[in-house]
């Protein structure tokens, strides 16, 4: 299991868990961690979201069930942790999927083509966050060319 599993689950959790594209996961992602993921982070991340029932595909976008919202929000409150921590702790109670189906994979291209529709959306973010998390963009960016 990725810890960016916990912190996609996490992001989507804070943003009210639902329907996200995946551009609008880097976003939710980079809002609450800081950082965009890499192509193969974010794919392993949703798989196992998917193999686990914390993420479910309706269509082209992403939602948590509300189910599994409600059950977090019960852990959350009882175990009174930082969010990373507490994410943590529920990841390690969740039962190890038999296996992880690959149902989200993406070319480069196409993954390339989120990191153009999130930088769409991140261009009407604030002045301040968008100077800090450019230098982080154009290192993704080149890294991905």
């Amino acid at each position: 299991m990725s810890d960016r599993a916990e912190i996609v689950f996490l992001s989507m959790y804070w943003a009210g868990g639902g329907a996200f594209r995946i551009s609008d996961s880097l976003a939710v992602v980079d809002w609450v961690n800081r950082e965009i993921l890499a192509r193969d982070e974010l794919e392993r991340a949703l798989n196992f979201l998917l193999a686990v029932g914390l993420v479910e595909i309706h269509g082209d976008a992403f939602t948590v069930p509300e189910k599994r919202l409600c059950h977090f929000d019960e852990f959350r409150k009882k175990v009174r942790k930082d969010r990373f921590d507490t994410v943590r702790l529920y990841f390690a109670k969740l039962p190890a999927p038999s296996r992880v189906p690959h149902a989200v994979c993406f070319s480069d291209s196409e993954y390339k083509t989120h990191v153009r529709a999130y930088h769409s959306l991140f261009r009407n973010a604030p002045a301040a966050h968008k100077k800090r998390a450019s230098a982080r963009a154009r290192r993704l960016t080149a890294a991905s060319s």
